[in-house]
């Protein structure tokens, strides 16, 4: 008994058993492993045809990656695109606790506060090493 399975697409919406003891219906459309013996009794009915390639290369809708926008970030909104690369400067870089509701001026204003209270703490550090 030859145990290899290649992939079919059924033709036809037919029952078959993989192991002899269990029925299952086999849809019209979908693609299946399936044994030789199965096979076979499904190609007398002109119910299969087998399917080369990847099971990537069979589906209808392909996977892409994200879309590139025009002016910018993958997959972001043009119009939003700059409050949120804002709302994520505020909170990974000073901790800010921000949304993207803010407006675009309320959040440079927050950040440009956190950039000048950071260089004065830096610039005290500086003058206690002198």
């Amino acid at each position: 008994m030859d145990t290899t399975q290649k992939r079919y697409r059924m033709l036809k919406t037919l029952p078959g058993s993989r192991n002899g003891i269990k029925v299952e219906t086999f849809t019209k459309g979908e693609t299946y492993s399936l044994n030789p013996e199965l096979a076979e009794q499904f190609y007398h009915e002109a119910a299969i045809e087998e399917v080369t390639g990847s099971p990537a290369d069979a589906r209808e809708k392909k996977v892409t990656g994200p879309t590139e926008t025009k002016a910018g970030e993958a997959g972001v909104d043009l119009s939003t695109q700059n409050v949120e690369e804002l709302v994520a400067l505020a909170r990974d870089t000073y901790g800010l606790d921000v949304d993207t509701t803010m407006g675009e001026a309320a959040l440079r204003a927050l950040i440009e506060q956190a950039e000048s209270a950071e260089d004065d703490a830096t610039a005290k550090k500086t003058k206690k090493r002198k």
